[in-house]
């Protein structure tokens, strides 16, 4: 009756749908087991990996930016250090290698031999800025583009190759180590990233739905794939998704008030006919018997498929490779032990005296988070559920709550003077004491990406990405929100504070100190990061940036003592430690790092690294950067002096770090005068930072805009003197070059405009706006000096640039048109007329061509062109019907009928 009763609601619903076939899903083979690796292997992948990770810090300048922005010398050093890794490949011991491991090395030397052509079009583009040739620059950026993504294909071979092969390792008693998704060559894509294919994207979410529940895969695979093919719009698939949705949660609170039995019944007998039924019906059922054990899993459920919903449709934002970290180092309350997961699976406690093992569990879920508790129970947070690890020397882990989500943002965090604990997965929190559990939705479609509680258990700070990683409509949530905690779990009243980073940037770390009076924030943004200490009752009126560099901080904490010192660690590997009260850096180290990073902790009065998906552990003396035990793995290399001259270069630096700070809190005509006198009096400090660019963009953006404010009040040569003053005060920016050029262009100045162009593309080669803007300047030149065929060649190029626009009508039209306007103030009417009639075939509307009907009609009457005159009259008639009204309109045209040669 049950099922008779929910066909007949989402028959009411949505009515029957039509069967449609998407894509099949071919079944996994099963490969029986993994054949071990040999101790050969073991060793030989242990040095490969080595040596790309260290490739890859060598390279760390060009993480996250185009090869072509770095200096020649910087570019030409990395093509050595390319070459010389590919000569070392001579050498490596095929013979001993298995056929999986010979191909990824082949692999791995094709893509990095192809990445010596991306390298060396850098060196070449570099080289082409200095000529005059725009054309020599634009094909150079060209072809650079087009051998970096070259780069990028071969990636997910590559991936899929190291995984397999990683899975051997580990049965042969290897570590774990993880694909370099990205080894800083000028690579700009990760594999579960926009690279993937729609092909990809396709099975991605199908895979990704059935996992989320089967029946919204069928759902899927049957109907949405299906739909897509057919030409429906991301909007038209978004409803319907809503639209199931509703049907869902119709049903399950329907079947709300049917016993579990009786439910499980009707599970195991949905109906073969109709597959939108079963489909519906069974997704429904199961969300009801998940919400009877876990609200918070329910609701999850449906927040995963919005988000993988998002990401088939390239909506959803994420760096996969920061986020699926395990980025804890736990050390108990009574400072005997320590855990940390290195490989995202296995989690190793340590004892503090003697670092050696004393448990390791592994996990079938990704780990995700680590977190001890006041009762010293390691609590471990995975994409299975919560784990809680009540003695790490005589019990296994046990299951507390099975909450499951590939959602999971994987941050926890515990209070050391009470039994609460806080974790969250994507943006749904949960609060957690004594069993009992409360969870609630944070506002925004942003991840929260950090997580903190001070040791009382009475605040709690919720830091966000900044980005709309669910690709849903909320608002997009920034910096941290601070929530006052109820004293007890009946008290459901939570509070909130807000506080922000200087720049709209991603929360990756945050703490409290051991009162709760100090907050720190850590966070990063392409490369570059910030470090910043509020006073939690004052608020942002309280906010000091210790940094403002070129580091991505990715962990932030609170260093106890006498005088209390504030750890910020980067994620490759630079660690500063500034003194709290004066905010002086006091301390810098240099740790190890893996392919996603390191992860740090604080251990009895010891720093602890983790190089994530590598091998090594090392603990260091927070008094000394070079000494350190070597955990597991190698031991580091320590250079104590080219530690000591670093320290003194950043220390040189921190006055030009406040004056940043003081920049970054300024209003915007605060910010120009503030901003000019860094460039002009600091600009090798900030060069030293990698925030040149910033002060550059953050001023240019405010001058821009009052180029742009002048321009729509028509004040052309004003706004154009502004932005000529901009650059010669070095503010050269993109949006101050594209603001000046239309500036010049409306006042006339075509050559300088012209000139102008050329070297914003020279400045700014991959801006799509500013290749436009260049063609555009073209067509006009060409234009002016009649140069038709010219003309149109430059409208293909931007056809090629927004190929979404071709033809371009509008500007095709526009060069008829100014072609005619001139000839007409020439009183060449002939030559007018062929220009207006070519410019009425490119009118994209039918208001476009009226509006060119009465010049066109005009001009052809004047000149007594009867034949076009009456062809002209009757494309008007047919375009407005209402003109055969028009008496006069008639008349003009039955005349030029009439003297048309019979």
């Amino acid at each position: 009756m049950l099922i008779t009763l929910m066909i007949s609601i989402i028959r009411g619903l949505i009515g029957t749908f039509a069967l449609l076939i998407g894509l099949s899903i071919a079944p996994q083979l099963n490969a029986g087991a993994v054949t071990p690796a040999s101790q050969a292997e073991v060793d030989y992948w242990r040095t490969l990996q080595g040596e790309i990770a260290a490739l890859r810090s060598a390279n760390s300048s060009s993480d996250a930016k185009y090869l072509f922005q770095q200096p020649l010398p910087e570019i030409n050093a990395t093509m050595a250090r390319v070459e010389d890794f590919l000569d070392r490949r001579e050498d490596d011991p095929v013979d001993d290698l298995g056929a999986d491991l010979n191909a990824y090395r082949e692999q791995l030397i094709a893509m990095l031999d192809s990445a010596l052509n991306p390298i060396r079009a850098a060196a070449k583009l570099k080289e082409a800025q200095s000529t005059i040739n725009v054309q020599v620059r634009m094909e150079q950026t060209t072809r650079y583009l087009a051998n970096m993504r070259l780069v990028d294909e071969f990636k997910p071979e590559l991936a899929n190759l190291h995984e397999s092969i990683s899975e051997r390792i580990v049965v042969g008693g290897g570590p774990r180590i993880f694909f370099f998704q990205n080894i800083n060559i000028g690579d700009n894509a990760v594999i579960k990233g926009s690279k993937l294919s729609p092909l990809e994207r396709d099975r991605l979410f199908v895979e990704e739905s059935t996992e989320i529940d089967p029946g919204l895969g069928e759902l899927a695979e049957s109907k949405f794939l299906a739909w897509r093919r057919d030409g429906r719009l991301d909007q038209e698939l978004e409803a319907k998704r809503d639209q199931i949705l509703s049907e869902i949660t119709t049903v399950r609170e329907n079947a709300a008030k049917v016993p579990t039995a009786n439910l499980q019944k009707e599970l195991a007998n949905l109906p073969a006919g109709d597959e939108t039924v079963r489909s519906v019906v069974g997704a429904a059922i199961r969300l009801e018997l998940i919400n009877r054990e876990r609200k918070a899993a329910y609701a999850l459920k449906l927040l995963d498929w919005k988000s993988a919903f998002a990401r088939w449709l390239g909506k959803a934002t994420s760096d996969t490779s920061l986020w699926e970290a395990c980025r804890d180092v736990a050390a108990s309350a009574d400072g005997t032990r320590y855990a940390y997961s290195a490989d995202g699976k296995t989690v190793i406690v340590r004892a503090t005296d003697q670092n050696k093992i004393t448990a390791q569990t592994t996990f079938k879920g990704d780990v995700r988070g680590l977190a001890y508790g006041a009762n010293d129970r390691l609590l471990v947070f995975t994409t299975l559920g919560l784990f809680e690890w009540a003695d790490q020397n005589v019990t296994a882990p046990r299951m507390v709550n099975p909450t499951a989500s590939p959602s999971i943002s994987g941050r926890i965090t515990t209070a050391s003077e009470r039994n609460r604990s806080f974790y969250v997965w994507a943006n749904l929190p949960e609060l957690a004491e004594d069993g009992k559990a409360m969870t609630f939705r944070a506002s925004g479609s942003s991840i929260i990406s950090s997580l903190a509680m001070d040791p009382a258990g009475k605040y709690i700070a919720m830091g966000y990405t900044g980005r709309n990683n669910l690709g849903i409509d909320d608002e997009i949530t920034t910096g941290i929100n601070v929530l006052t905690l109820p004293e007890t779990m009946e008290d459901g009243s939570i509070r909130s504070k807000k506080y922000n980073p200087p720049y709209i940037e991603t929360v990756t770390s945050s703490a409290f100190d051991a009162t709760g009076t100090h907050l720190a924030m850590a966070t990063t943004d392409d490369g570059r990061g910030t470090v910043a200490i509020f006073n939690r009752e004052e608020g942002n009126g309280s906010r000091r940036i210790f940094a403002i560099d070129n580091q991505p901080y990715h962990y932030v904490t609170f260093v106890p003592g006498d005088k209390p010192r504030v750890l910020a660690a980067a994620r490759n590997g630079i660690i500063r430690v500034w003194d709290l009260a004066s905010g002086d850096l006091q301390l810098r180290f240099s740790v190890p790092t893996g392919p996603q990073g390191v992860a740090v902790g604080l251990v009895d009065q010891s720093l602890v690294s983790v190089a994530l998906g590598s091998e090594s552990i090392v603990r260091w003396d927070l008094s000394d950067p070079t000494q350190f035990t070597a955990v597991a793995g190698s031991e580091p290399k320590v250079d104590a002096t080219a530690i000591d001259n670093a320290l003194k270069v950043e220390r040189s630096l921190q006055s030009t770090q406040q004056k940043l700070a003081a920049f970054a809190a300024s209003s915007a005509e605060e910010e120009t005068k503030l901003g000019r006198d860094l460039l002009l009096n600091h600009g090798d400090q900030l060069d030293l930072l990698d925030r040149r660019k910033t002060v550059e963009v953050v001023v240019g953006n405010n001058i821009a805009e009052e180029i742009s404010a002048l321009y729509k009040a028509k004040k052309y040569a004003a706004g154009a003197e502004i932005g000529r003053k901009a650059l010669a005060d070095g503010f050269g920016t993109r949006s101050v070059y594209y603001q000046l050029i239309y500036a010049l262009r409306a006042s006339s100045q075509m050559k300088e405009a012209t000139q102008m162009t050329e070297t914003a593309l020279e400045l700014f080669p991959t801006s799509r706006d500013i290749r436009y803007l260049y063609h555009v300047q073209r067509i006009d030149n060409f234009t002016a000096s009649k140069q038709i065929d010219a003309a149109m060649k430059e409208i293909d190029e931007i056809g090629n640039i927004y190929p979404q626009d071709r033809p371009n009508h509008v500007l095709r039209k526009n060069v008829y048109l100014n072609l005619a306007s001139k000839a007409h103030s020439a009183k060449r009417m002939g030559e007018a007329i062929q220009h207006y009639v070519k410019a009425l075939d490119h009118c994209p509307t039918k208001e476009d061509q009226l509006a060119l009907m009465p010049t066109i009609f005009g001009l052809a009457y004047g000149e007594k062109n009867w034949q076009l005159t009456v062809n002209i009259a009757n494309a008007w008639m047919n375009l407005d019907p209402n003109k055969k009204n028009d008496q006069q309109f008639l008349q003009w045209a039955r005349y030029a009928y009439s003297q048309i040669k019979k």
